[in-house]
């Protein structure tokens, strides 16, 4: 199930990875893990009722820390993508505490994007009890494991002979046209009348869809897919 995910391919999971929660025994139940696995094929699929009615459970009973960390920032995420901006702020708040004593790092830098978007907000609200530094690592962390993942997935994909669907939004694609043409993203903003960080947010969403490495890469693979007009 882990691999699955991993991957990107929640589909893939075994059914019994797809059910309900399995009752609470104990924090040492061999079903926590089948548990652990479960959220997060909840969270991939947006299913957020079930996975957060699950997190409320856990908060009020004992649990091993890792697991709790995941938990809670998985929660953060799922609230933001649900548009409840203070909800995922406390929430991330909650997940910070539960893991600062322990030095626990992963389990928000593994929720890729997602965190990376998040951290990015609470660094812009200047989250209370949150040391602004820890919100940067967490940031910086959780983007490198999306553009990592998106590698992983994209050559896990050529090896499965399989051709993924690039599906841009227009303006990327106006984006990705500038790129290949040479242009830098200070002109791509003045041409397209966008702002330079609103250019940086397309350019690095243009890498994850990708999966690329850089502007000569991202230029190369939008030529071999014909997602640009052939150079003449």
């Amino acid at each position: 199930g882990w691999r699955s995910l991993s991957l990107r391919r929640p589909q893939d999971l075994p059914f019994w990875l797809k059910e309900k929660f399995s009752p609470y025994s104990h924090a040492y139940f061999s079903e926590n893990l089948a548990n652990q696995i479960k959220a997060r094929f909840f969270y991939q699929t947006r299913n957020y009722p079930p996975l957060l009615a699950y997190i409320s459970d856990m908060k009020r009973r004992e649990s091993i820390i890792y697991g709790r960390v995941e938990m809670l920032a998985m929660e953060a995420c799922a609230f933001y993508q649900m548009k409840e901006r203070a909800a995922a702020l406390d929430a991330l708040r909650a997940a910070y505490i539960a893991a600062s004593s322990n030095g626990i790092i992963a389990p928000f830098a593994e929720l890729g994007k997602d965190m990376r978007t998040l951290a990015q907000a609470a660094l812009g609200d200047g989250l209370e009890g949150v040391p602004a530094d820890w919100l940067e690592t967490v940031r910086r962390l959780s983007a490198s494991f999306a553009k990592y993942q998106s590698l992983m997935i994209s050559e896990y994909e050529k090896e499965q002979g399989q051709k993924p669907k690039v599906s841009l939004s227009e303006r990327e694609r106006g984006i990705l046209r500038d790129l290949y043409i040479g242009l830098s993203r200070a002109e791509i903003a003045v041409k397209e009348s966008l702002s330079v960080n609103t250019v940086n947010s397309a350019v690095n969403s243009i890498f994850s869809k990708l999966g690329a490495r850089g502007i000569v890469d991202a230029v190369r693979i939008a030529a071999e897919e014909k997602l640009v007009p052939p150079s003449k």
